[in-house]
């Protein structure tokens, strides 16, 4: 790739006085694009009623016929077409919607936490504001997470042609050099910061090179791999060290037989993941993803709901149901044993690729008990509301209200006995390998009851 050098101040500011003006005119009307068959499609109109509102405003959501033609008339009239042809499993290719709010999916496209601040910034929005949020996503979600993305934005994203890529170790040890790029990219390419949560979040793509540049700088050709580049959220000591422990999880992960992407690393307060939403082998390949919460229709942040609220949703548009439940389970033991209670909506999402949906792997997975913020459990069972712990749930109770039948329901205890008795050897190559033991057993504390009772319960007794 071509060598680029950091955008200078005077370029920085030449583009926000460019982008600012280019602001004043009110959003009302959004284009969402899809990626399908290695190239971006016209999919849908988002018609904004009321912008002043935010995400609270009301909308209504129209596909455009030529892409209904093109992409789902045939399919449509044997089933609704839910899979990455869609905007959201709850909006059928074909179907158009008003809605007293937008449409869910498109919160998982809108910047929060630092980088909804820093892009407000960057165009000259107090960004706290609701009416900042059509603008936010017309400037920044050029190439989020998933198949989908706002044209308007694209169409803006900037890409100076002095831009120069970041060496592998600037990112790992959050050199000075590094810190620059970073604070470059709101104004140099803000669909790479077009992310969500507390942490600041980077979306960085290496080329053969060894180079990182940000995301939208680089050609599918030229990717060799894409990662979300993950920052502790403060200098607070406790925040590396979950980051630390959350590149361990991942390995624990895998070796307990979860569904999860290899090739975690980390480095002095940042952490590098690679992006499941990519194909590795072929980098014209983008894989729908889709938040539950969005796949619940709900268009809120902060939104808390039940698991089976979750699971209802699985079950209604997953290819293979059963297995997806039990994936389900599983991660809600594991959230459980190692001291994960930020285990919400928007930590677990479906996947969309060949026509088929299905659970996404396992992402955030991380030892929230150790933040200092008294995190409670995000997502509880509602089948224990009036009777049980859901800190330490009876598992015969969960499958029961999850099997479908009898023989499911055995299958789902099984699958959980199989997990927990994989647990405790996985865990112990976590406390070989932290450099806090001690924080890192206290976030496993509930480890060795969890375990018990599922064998328990897998043994039927």
């Amino acid at each position: 790739m071509q060598s680029r050098s950091f955008p200078c101040q005077r370029h920085c500011d030449m583009l926000v006085s460019l982008q600012g003006s280019a602001m004043k005119k009110k959003q009302t009307e959004l284009t969402v694009q899809t990626w399908l068959g290695g190239g971006w499609h016209d999919a849908a109109k988002v018609t904004f009623h009321e912008p002043e509102k935010g995400h609270r405003g009301s909308t209504t959501t129209t596909y455009l016929l030529d892409y209904f033609v093109q992409h789902a008339c045939v399919d449509a009239v044997s089933s609704p077409v839910v899979d990455e042809r869609a905007l959201s499993v709850r909006m059928p290719v074909g179907e158009d919607i008003w809605l007293p709010t937008w449409p869910a999916f498109l919160m998982d496209m809108l910047p929060q936490g630092p980088a909804r601040i820093l892009l407000g910034r960057a165009i000259g929005l107090n960004a706290v504001l609701p009416s900042s949020e059509v603008e936010l996503l017309a400037y920044a979600a050029a190439t989020p997470v998933g198949n989908l993305r706002i044209a308007e934005a694209a169409g803006k994203t900037a890409r100076p042609p002095d831009m120069q890529g970041i060496h592998l170790d600037d990112v790992l040890s959050r050199s000075e050099r590094f810190v620059a790029f970073a604070s470059s990219l709101p104004w140099a390419s803000p669909s790479s910061v077009c992310l969500q949560g507390e942490w600041p979040k980077l979306l960085l793509t290496m080329t053969d090179d060894g180079m990182l540049f940000p995301d939208a700088a680089v050609p599918d050709a030229d990717a060799k791999q894409r990662y979300v580049v993950k920052l502790a959220r403060s200098r607070d000591p406790r925040d590396s060290l979950i980051l630390e422990i959350e590149v361990l999880y991942a390995r624990l992960a895998a070796d307990i037989g979860l569904r999860v992407l290899s090739g975690h690393m980390g480095g002095q307060g940042v952490i590098m993941i690679p992006r499941f939403d990519r194909d590795a082998t072929d980098g014209s390949v983008r894989h729908g993803q889709e938040s539950l919460v969005a796949a619940l229709g709900i268009a809120e942040f902060g939104h808390l709901a039940e698991h089976e609220q979750y699971l209802s949703v699985i079950s209604g548009v997953s290819a293979d149901p059963a297995s997806d439940r039990l994936e389900y389970l599983r991660r809600d033991l594991v959230n459980l044993a190692l001291g994960n209670d930020d285990n919400h909506g928007r930590n677990t999402a479906l996947a969309k690729s060949c026509g088929k949906v299905r659970l996404a792997q396992v992402f955030d997975l991380a030892p929230m008990k150790l933040s200092g913020k008294g995190v409670a459990r995000s997502s509880k069972w509602s089948c224990l509301r009036n009777g049980g712990n859901d800190y330490g749930p009876d598992w015969r109770q969960v499958a029961a209200s999850v099997a479908t039948d009898s023989g499911e329901e055995a299958a789902l205890l099984d699958g959980l006995g199989d997990v927990a008795e994989r647990l405790p050897s996985a865990a112990a190559k976590v406390l070989a390998r932290v450099s806090d033991r001690g924080a890192a057993a206290h976030a496993m504390s509930r480890l060795e009851g969890i375990v018990r009772d599922a064998v328990a319960a897998a043994r039927r007794s």
